[in-house]
């Protein structure tokens, strides 16, 4: 897997999964949207 796949099943699994925006967060991670 890529890292442009990476970023896009990012924003799926942000969609299905909004708590995982709060662990990606305590590793430092910035997501757009």
């Amino acid at each position: 897997m890529d890292y442009l796949d990476l970023s896009t099943n990012i924003a799926d699994i942000l969609c299905k999964y909004p708590q995982t925006a709060k662990t990606f967060r305590k590793f430092g991670i910035l997501t757009s949207g």
